[in-house]
């Protein structure tokens, strides 16, 4: 089992072509959370940020897919896993 962050690759896809073409300098800022109010596990505090990237448009997917590791390599600050429905990109 894997953590499964894209859900609908076509959707991504679509939205990644919306994007705006990004101009010498510029690059997408990306961050995978795992937030409290989307399960009912316990956190500290309200989100939790467990990666972050940055990204142009011809890489955003890949680098996307590479957060999709398998289940129980995401801990919160108590040590628990956390579950995929938790996470929030």
């Amino acid at each position: 089992m894997r953590y499964q962050i894209v859900r609908n690759p076509e959707s991504l896809q679509d939205f990644i072509d919306w994007l705006p073409e990004l101009k010498q300098n510029e690059c997408f800022y990306v961050c995978l959370q795992a937030r409290r109010k989307y399960s009912s596990m316990r956190m500290r505090r309200d989100s939790i940020q467990l990666r972050r990237f940055v990204a142009d448009k011809h890489n955003l997917a890949m680098k996307i897919g590479q957060l999709e590791c398998p289940i129980g390599m995401y801990h919160c600050d108590k040590g628990n896993e956390i579950p995929t429905e938790a996470l929030s990109l």
